[in-house]
C-alpha cells in the first residue's frame, strides 16, 4: 500500500506542473492570440481529450487485461493480448483521423458561429487536430501499459510533459513562430508525435527483458469488443455532456464568452489530476484485486471517495472565500466579473463530479462498463432537455447550472449501481447526501453574496468535511 500511496503522490507532483504553466500561458495566450482566437484554442484543448473516443475503450480494456495476466501470472497471454488490441487501435484511428481531415474541408466554422475572418484559421487548425489523432490514441495506450507494469514515475513524467506542452506549446509558437491559431496547434500535434516514441521504447525494454515476446496466437476479439463497445458509449457520451455546453456558449453568445466561461472551467477542471492521479495508480491495482481480494476491491473504493470529495470541498471553501479576488488578481477586474459566477457553479458541480469518479472507476475495473454507459445513457436526454430550458430561462448562468445539474445526476446514478452490485450499507447513502448538500451550499454562494451568506456556506462545508472524515475513519476502525 506504500507503494500505492508514493505511485499518487508522485502522479499530483508531477501533474500540477502544467497546472502552474496554465497560470503565466493563459494570460499571455490572451494578449498575443486575442480573446476571440484564445477562445476557439480552448476548443482545441476539449477536441484534443475527446479524441480519445476514437480508442472505443480499447486501451483501458488493454490495462485491465494486462494487470489480470500478471496478477494471475499468464505471462505468455500479454504479447498476444497487446498485439491483438493494438491492430484494432490503428483500424479506428485511421478512421477518426480521416474523419476529422474531411470535416476539416467543410463548412464547419459557420456552424459554430466562427466570424468569417477567422473561418480559415479554424478550418486549418481542425486540419491539425485530424493529424493528432493517432498520436492522442497511441500515447493513451502505452500510458495505460506503463500504469498496468506499475512504471508510474514514467507514466506521470510524461503525462505531465504532455499537459505541460499544451499550453507551452501555443505560447512558445506565439513567441518565436506565429501568433495565430494553426500555428498553436501545429505546435501541439508536432510534440505528440516527438513524445510519443518514448513510453514505445519503455515498453520495448520491458517486454524484451521480461520475455513478453512470446506470441502464442491472436486473442478472439469479442471480449476486448464488448467491454470496449461499453466503454466507448462512456468516452463518446460523457464528453458530450461534460464539453458540449462551451459550444452552445459560442454558439449563442460568441467566442469571447466562451473565454469567460471556459478559462475558469480550464483552471478548475486542471484539479482534475488529482482523481486522474490516484486512478492511474488504483485502476490496475483494483481490476487485479477485484476477483482475489474483494474486500481489498471495496476498500480502495471507499479510500478514493473519501480524498476525492474531502479535496474538492476544500477547494469549494477556497473558491466561496477567495474565488472572484483571485480572478480578479490573475486575469483582470473586468475579466473576473464575468466569470467568477462560473467559477462558483462549475466548483460545485465538480464535488458530485469527483465522488461519481471513484464509483466510475470500480465499477469499470470490476468489468461492469455496461454499467456506466447505461448512467450516461440515462442522463444525456435529461441533460439535453435542462439545458434548452434553463438556457431560455437564465442565459450563460443556465448553462452551467445544468451542467452541475446533470453531475449530480450522474453521482446517484453511478453510486446507485456500485451499492447494487459492490457495496450494500448505509455509508453509500451518507455519502450522497453530503456531496449534495456541500453542492448545493456552494449554489447558495452564487446568488447570496453578502457576508452572512457567506460565512453560513463555509461553516456548512466545514461542517460536511468533518461528517465525512468521520464516517471514513469509522469504516477504517470497522
Amino acid at each position: 500500500m506504500n507503494k500505492t500511496y508514493a505511485a499518487v503522490i508522485t502522479y499530483i507532483l508531477t501533474a500540477f506542473i502544467p497546472f502552474g504553466l496554465a497560470i503565466f500561458c493563459i494570460p499571455y495566450l490572451i494578449e498575443t492570440l486575442g480573446l476571440q482566437a484564445f477562445g476557439y484554442l480552448s476548443l482545441v484543448w476539449v477536441l484534443i481529450g475527446y479524441f480519445s473516443i476514437f480508442d472505443l475503450g480499447l486501451g483501458r480494456v488493454m490495462t485491465r487485461e494486462v494487470s489480470i495476466c500478471l496478477a494471475a501470472k499468464e505471462f505468455d497471454k500479454i504479447w498476444s493480448t497487446v498485439r491483438s488490441i493494438t491492430a484494432l487501435l490503428i483500424i479506428f484511428a485511421a478512421i477518426g483521423c480521416c474523419l476529422i481531415l474531411v470535416l476539416s474541408q467543410t463548412n464547419i466554422h459557420q456552424w459554430l458561429n466562427v466570424p468569417e475572418e477567422m473561418g480559415d484559421d479554424f478550418n486549418h487548425a481542425l486540419l491539425w487536430l485530424g493529424i493528432t489523432i493517432p498520436s492522442v490514441i497511441f500515447f493513451g495506450a502505452a500510458r495505460g501499459l506503463l500504469e498496468a507494469f506499475s512504471k508510474f514515475t514514467a507514466a506521470a513524467l510524461l503525462r505531465a510533459a504532455v499537459g505541460s506542452w499544451v499550453f507551452a506549446g501555443p505560447a512558445l509558437a506565439a513567441k518565436f513562430v506565429s501568433a495565430d491559431l494553426p500555428t498553436a496547434v501545429m505546435a501541439i500535434s508536432i510534440f505528440r508525435y516527438m513524445i510519443l516514441a518514448i513510453p514505445l521504447l519503455i515498453i520495448f525494454n520491458t517486454f524484451k527483458s521480461n520475455n513478453f515476446f512470446a506470441f502464442k496466437g491472436w486473442i478472439s476479439p469479442l471480449k476486448s469488443m464488448q467491454m470496449a463497445g461499453w466503454m466507448t458509449v462512456s468516452n463518446f457520451v460523457s464528453p458530450i455532456m461534460v464539453y458540449f455546453d462551451r459550444f452552445i456558449v459560442s454558439a449563442i453568445s460568441g467566442p469571447a464568452s466562451v473565454a469567460f466561461y471556459t478559462t475558469p472551467y480550464d483552471v478548475i477542471s486542471r484539479l482534475s489530476i488529482i482523481p486522474e492521479a490516484i486512478f492511474a495508480v488504483i485502476f490496475p491495482k483494483a481490476s487485479r484485486e477485484q476477483s482475489s481480494n474483494f474486500e481489498g476491491f471495496r476498500r480502495l473504493h471507499r479510500t478514493s471517495e473519501a480524498i476525492l470529495g474531502g479535496f474538492m470541498i476544500l477547494v469549494a471553501i477556497c473558491i466561496v472565500s477567495l474565488g472572484k479576488s483571485v480572478l480578479s488578481l490573475w486575469l483582470g477586474e473586468y475579466f473576473a466579473e464575468n466569470s467568477w459566477k462560473f467559477l462558483s457553479i462549475l466548483s460545485a458541480g465538480l464535488i458530485c463530479n469527483f465522488v461519481a469518479r471513484a464509483a466510475f472507476n470500480t465499477l469499470q475495473a470490476k468489468g461492469h462498463a455496461k454499467l456506466t454507459a447505461y448512467a450516461n445513457l440515462i442522463e444525456l436526454p435529461i441533460y439535453a432537455i435542462l439545458l434548452y430550458a434553463l438556457i431560455n430561462w437564465l442565459g450563460l448562468i443556465g448553462v452551467a447550472l445544468a451542467w452541475t445539474t446533470r453531475v449530480c445526476l450522474n453521482m446517484i446514478i453511478l453510486r446507485h449501481f456500485v451499492s447494487r452490485y459492490i457495496s450494500r450499507d448505509f455509508r453509500e447513502f451518507a455519502v450522497d447526501v453530503l456531496a449534495l448538500a456541500a453542492t448545493f451550499l456552494v449554489l447558495i454562494s452564487v446568488f447570496y453574496t453578502g457576508l452572512i451568506a457567506k460565512t453560513f456556506v463555509i461553516l456548512g462545508l466545514v461542517f460536511i468535511l468533518l461528517a465525512g472524515l468521520k464516517l471514513t475513519y469509522h469504516e477504517i476502525e470497522r
